[in-house]
C-alpha cells in the first residue's frame, strides 16, 4: 500500500476540488472545513477520486469534485464525472413501479404472475403468492448471485429463477436478491411495452434533466472495453483506461491489492439492469435527491406523487440480521432502539433522532452513496472510484455522517478515525482468519486424478455451462466470454480459486468429487455459481 499513499502525498500539492458549475445555493457555513476532511480523508482511505454533493431545503448546497478520475493521471474528478451507481438503481427501479401505481396500471401488491403469467419460482405456492412489493423490499425469501459472472440475458435469468431454492422462509428474513429486482425490471417491461432501461430513460432521466445519465455502460463505451460481467476480462484485455470510452469525463475503478491499487474496467451488470446498471454523475444525482425530498415534485412538475415518495422511504421488512461494521460503529456515537429495515429500493433507518433513508452502490471499484434526513430535507451523494482501504466503501458513508452532523449542528466528529479503527479491527481479524485457513490445510496432499482427468465441462440450470481447461500445469475455470479463474491446488481434490478479472487477490474455494469409477463428476465452485455442476458427458 505505500506507494498507493505515496502518490496520493502528491496530490496535496494541487487543489484537490474542482468548483461545480451546477447551481450551488449559498453553502452553509456549516460546511466551510468540509473540503479539507474529505482531501484528508482520501488519502486515509486510499481513494484516488470522488465527487460529493449536498442537497437542503431544496437547493444544492454543495458540489464538488475532489483527485483523480484515473490513478496517476491528470483528468480531475468534477461535479459531471460519470460513474457507475450500482444498487443505487434499485430506488429508480421502485420509482419506475410507482409511477405505474400512481397511473393505475398495477397496484404495489399485485401477484407477480398478473403481469408475468410465465414467473416460475421452485415453489408453486411461492410463484402463486409473491407480489411486486415482496421483490422490491427483498422479502421473497430467494437470494442468487447467478447473474454476475455469466452471459445470460435478463430474461433468461429470470426463466432460471425457477431452479433457485429459497434460503428463507417467505416474508419472514429480509434476503437482498439482486435477482428478484431483475424479475421486477421484467414487470415494468410487461406492463408498459418497454424495456426497463427505456422506460427509466424516458419517464425518469429526462423528466429530471438528468440528460448525462445512462442505463447500461455500453452507452458509454464501446464494447470491447468493458467487462461482460464480474469478475470478467474484456475482450480488448483487463488493462483499460478512461482514454478508451466515448465519453471524455468519466472515472475508472480501482481494486485495492496488497501490492496496491490498480485500475480495472466497468463490469456490465445488464442481465439484472434494473438491480443496477444505472451510470450517473454529480449533478444528476443531485436531481434524484432534490425529487425525493420535495415529495416527488421538481420545480414546478410533480414527478410523482408525494404519498408514493412516502411509501417507497417507509420500512417495509425488519433487518434482524448483525449490524454491519460501519454501522455498528454509528451505533456506538448515536445509540438508537428503532430496527433498521427496507424500504422499497431504499434501507431505512435512524440517525440522531432522524429518519434516515440511504443506499449503497457495490459495482467493483465503484461505491456510490446516497442518504437523505426526509424531516430536514437534506441529502448527501458520495461516488467514489475506489471502495477504500478496507473494501467497505466507508469512505462514502462517514462523509455523509460528517455533513449530516454539521448541518444538524451536532458536535464534530472524525468519523474518519472512528471507522478507520473498525477496519484496521477487520484486518487483524482476516489476518487471524487466514492463519486459521492456512492450518486446517492437509500437508502433503496431490489431487486424486492428473490434472487433466478434471478438464471437461460442468453444468447446473442456474448458470448453464463452465469450462475447467488446463494450461500448462494450471486448471482454469471459465465460464466462455465473461469470467475466469486459476484454480491453485490447495489439498486432496479442493483447488483455491483466484479471480483474475477485477478483483485479482480475492479467492474462493472450488472442490471436485471422484466417483467410484475415479472420474470427476461434480464441481462444487460454490455460491457464485449457483451451487454444484454436473459434469456433462462428452463435454470434454
Amino acid at each position: 500500500m505505500k506507494s498507493f499513499v505515496v502518490r496520493a502525498m502528491r496530490w496535496l500539492s494541487v487543489p484537490l476540488f474542482c468548483m461545480a458549475t451546477v447551481a450551488v445555493a449559498a453553502p452553509s457555513s456549516a460546511l466551510r472545513d468540509l473540503d479539507r476532511y474529505v482531501e484528508k480523508a482520501l488519502v486515509d482511505w486510499q481513494v484516488p477520486g470522488a465527487a460529493i454533493g449536498v442537497v437542503q431545503d431544496g437547493k444544492v448546497i454543495y458540489a464538488r469534485g475532489f483527485g483523480n478520475r484515473q490513478l496517476d493521471t491528470a483528468p480531475r474528478v468534477d461535479e459531471r464525472t460519470l460513474f457507475q451507481i450500482g444498487s443505487m438503481t434499485k430506488a429508480f427501479t421502485a420509482a419506475a413501479i410507482g409511477l405505474l401505481v400512481d397511473e393505475g396500471k398495477l397496484k404495489w401488491d399485485d401477484r407477480v404472475i398478473d403481469h408475468l403469467p410465465a414467473f416460475q419460482l421452485s415453489d408453486g405456492w411461492l410463484t402463486e403468492h409473491v407480489t411486486i412489493r415482496d421483490l422490491l423490499a427483498h422479502r421473497t425469501g430467494i437470494e442468487s448471485t447467478m447473474m454476475v459472472v455469466t452471459l445470460l440475458d435478463a430474461k433468461e435469468i429470470v426463466r432460471r429463477a425457477r431452479y433457485v431454492e429459497p434460503t428463507a422462509e417467505f416474508r419472514h428474513q429480509y434476503l437482498y436478491s439482486n435477482l428478484m429486482y431483475g424479475v421486477a425490471g421484467q414487470v415494468i417491461e410487461a406492463v408498459t411495452g418497454k424495456p426497463w432501461g427505456d422506460f427509466v430513460k424516458q419517464r425518469l432521466l429526462q423528466p429530471l434533466g438528468m440528460q448525462a445519465s445512462g442505463t447500461s455502460p455500453y452507452q458509454f463505451w464501446d464494447e470491447a472495453y468493458v467487462a461482460p460481467s464480474f469478475h470478467g476480462v474484456p475482450s480488448a484485455g483487463r488493462v483499460v483506461n478512461a482514454s478508451s470510452a466515448r465519453n471524455d469525463n468519466v472515472a475508472m475503478p480501482h481494486w485495492l491489492t496488497p501490492d496496491g491499487a490498480r485500475v480495472i474496467p466497468w463490469q456490465s451488470y445488464d442481465n439484472a439492469a434494473a438491480g443496477g446498471a444505472i451510470v450517473s454523475n454529480l449533478t444528476d444525482m443531485l436531481q434524484w435527491l432534490r425529487v425525493q425530498l420535495e415529495g416527488g415534485r421538481l420545480g414546478d412538475v410533480q414527478i410523482f406523487r408525494p404519498e408514493t415518495v412516502t411509501e417507497m422511504h417507509a420500512p417495509q421488512m425488519l433487518i434482524m440480521n448483525p449490524p454491519d461494521p460501519i454501522w455498528a460503529a454509528v451505533q456506538r456515537v448515536s445509540p438508537s432502539s428503532d430496527r433498521p429495515s427496507y424500504a422499497l429500493g431504499w434501507f431505512h433507518n435512524n440517525y440522531r433522532g432522524y429518519q434516515y433513508v440511504s443506499h449503497s452502490g457495490g459495482i467493483l471499484g465503484f461505491p456510490s452513496f446516497g442518504a437523505m434526513l426526509p424531516e430536514r430535507r437534506i441529502g448527501v451523494i458520495v461516488l467514489a472510484n475506489s471502495f477504500g482501504r478496507g473494501n467497505l466503501a466507508a469512505f462514502n458513508r462517514l462523509v455523509s455522517f460528517r455533513v449530516f452532523d454539521a448541518l444538524l449542528g451536532q458536535p464534530k466528529h472524525d468519523w474518519s478515525a472512528d471507522l478507520l479503527r473498525v477496519v484496521e479491527q477487520r484486518e487483524q481479524e482476516a489476518e487471524v482468519a487466514a492463519r486459521k485457513q492456512d492450518e486446517q490445510r492437509l500437508p502433503n496432499t496431490s489431487p486424486s486424478l492428473p490434472l487433466k482427468n478434471y478438464v471437461g465441462e460442468y453444468q447446473n440450470p442456474q448458470v448453464g455451462r463452465v469450462r475447467i481447461e488446463l494450461d500448462g500445469e494450471q486448471l482454469l475455470l471459465r465460464v466462455p466470454g465473461a469470467f475466469l479463474g486459476r484454480l491453485e491446488h490447495w489439498h486432496l481434490d479442493t483447488f483455491r480459486m483466484v479471480w483474475t478479472g477485477g478483483m485479482e487477490g480475492n479467492k474462493s474455494f472450488a472442490t471436485f468429487k471422484i466417483d467410484p469409477r475415479g472420474r470427476a463428476t461434480v464441481l462444487d465452485a460454490g455460491r457464485l455459481f449457483g451451487g454444484e455442476l454436473q459434469r456433462v458427458e462428452g463435454g470434454g
